[in-house]
């Protein structure tokens, strides 16, 4: 019996992840947070100051949302000329240049990309509907499957655990930051957080701290970052302008691991799944 080479599509698949990840990585001198505004400005964030950089228009108007993929793409979600209302789209990050995906026909606060479902996650309502549901919404084709009711309506991030967190001011002193299940969104663990803060932008840094872009206070937007363990929230400076979508590039060593992990366990299962054969 002759034995088949094991070169096929999970070698190559290994293969053209890490070549992706190469790709990506010149684009990026270190770790990024990326900030947008409603008219869909992008900026460069200093994470230690709130300091703004490199504005780049992306041509997309009510901008909402901002998430990064492990494979170098960044998702932007708003309105257009080319999708019109409630759409879908990757962004250049270095030149903030759009590309239309597709219209999602959903109103969401701020998304998360889920990559156990390698999608992006929201709690999101249909144009003229009640209740935000959780939705998760395919990056090639802007369908969303929604899931269980989720109430409140609230942005959302997830953790490099993958683990989904949604943000809502409870009243004009407090927020409530709940980790949910990222299948039905039923509430797993809340913390209060001191200081009403309505539908920012949120997302993990890579040290486990969640960033917020807050707007609303009256007193013009501020980075704050609350701290999970500890439950003590920061304020780590005045942002420039009002950025309403935040999204966190880590470094391109750790996008190289996060990829190649990726394509190694897509191999080992194949392998599995062949019989070593």
């Amino acid at each position: 019996m002759v034995r088949r080479s094991q070169t096929p599509v999970s070698r190559l698949f290994f293969l053209g992840v890490c070549v992706l990840t190469i790709s990506v990585s010149p684009v990026l001198a270190g770790a990024v947070l990326i900030g947008g505004t409603s008219d869909g400005i992008l900026y460069d964030i200093d994470p230690a100051s709130g300091t703004l950089s490199n504005p780049r228009d992306t041509g997309l108007y009510e901008l909402t949302s901002l998430a990064f993929s492990p494979d170098g793409t960044l998702f932007a979600h708003g309105e257009a000329e080319a999708l019109g209302a409630s759409s879908l789209y990757s962004i250049d990050v270095g030149s903030g240049a759009p590309h239309a995906i597709a219209a999602t026909g959903l109103s969401l606060a701020h998304f998360a990309y889920d990559a156990q479902g390698h999608s992006l996650i929201a709690i999101a309502a249909r144009a003229g509907t009640g209740a935000g549901r959780l939705q998760h919404i395919d990056t090639q084709t802007g369908v969303a499957t929604p899931g269980a009711l989720a109430s409140p309506f609230a942005p959302v991030a997830t953790n490099s655990a993958g683990a989904l967190f949604s943000l809502y001011p409870l009243d004009a002193s407090e927020s409530e930051l709940a980790r949910r299940h990222i299948i039905t969104g039923d509430v797993l663990q809340r913390w209060t957080i001191p200081t009403s803060i309505a539908f920012p932008g949120i997302v993990f840094a890579e040290d486990g701290r969640l960033l917020i872009s807050d707007t609303g206070d009256g007193d013009g937007a501020w980075l704050r970052a609350f701290d999970l363990d500890t439950g003590g929230l920061s304020t780590v400076g005045p942002l420039g302008a009002d950025v309403v979508a935040l999204a966190y590039i880590p470094e391109p060593s750790t996008l190289v691991l996060l990829c190649c992990a990726l394509g190694l366990l897509v191999w080992h299962r194949r392998g599995l799944a062949g019989g070593g054969t």
